[in-house]
């Protein structure tokens, strides 16, 4: 999906987003679970049927804008998400692009974004880079800001193939870590103001 508009489009992906009208539907949480999101606990829904799809959400006492801004904000991720080991942000324009490194335990797998941001939407595209190698066949979703109240629902949108070495029991639950991890990261720095 994504990773397909890099490369068959000379559009910015977010310019394609907004043509297509493709957002992603919204996260859909029980009752129970939207009181824990909105409680402040980051919910994570997963589905392997097809790849490993993955979806969030949990409600940020913030502005939008700064919502979005701490979606931007890459480097603190390092030390918030176990695994994480590196991180080289190559080109930041209309669009950024980050060089991660996580340690996948058997061996260290290096993977390059490409992150497309529509502020005056709230909403962020991501998918891998394809002018680079990266060791993971698939990494592309979307974070989506949709305010309500007092603050606003942070939503995360995932599809990702990683390194084949990761056993699929081990790949779940740390994706599920790492998703947890990153949104509250977040959802603390959002909510501070830095």
């Amino acid at each position: 999906m994504i990773r397909t508009l890099l490369v068959c489009t000379g559009m910015s992906l977010s310019a394609q987003v907004r043509a297509d009208s493709e957002l992603p539907p919204r996260v859909i949480l029980s009752a129970d679970l939207q009181a824990k999101a909105k409680a402040g606990t980051t919910v994570v829904q997963q589905d392997d049927s097809a790849g490993i799809q993955l979806t969030a959400a949990v409600y940020v006492h913030a502005e939008a804008d700064a919502i979005m801004k701490a979606i931007m904000d890459l480097p603190p991720r390092v030390a918030e998400i176990d695994g994480l080991v590196g991180l080289n942000v190559y080109e930041v324009g209309p669009h950024t692009a980050a060089h991660w490194q996580l340690d996948a335990k058997i061996k260290t797998v290096d993977y390059y974004v490409i992150y497309e941001c529509d502020g005056s939407q709230h909403y962020c595209v991501f998918g891998l880079d394809p002018s680079k190698q990266s060791e993971i066949e698939q990494a592309d979703g979307a974070y989506r800001v949709i305010v309500e109240g007092n603050g606003a629902w942070l939503e995360y949108h995932s599809q990702t193939q990683p390194h084949p070495l990761m056993p699929a029991q081990v790949r779940k639950v740390r994706r599920e870590q790492t998703t947890q991890q990153m949104l509250m990261g977040i959802k603390l720095r959002a909510e501070s103001g830095n």
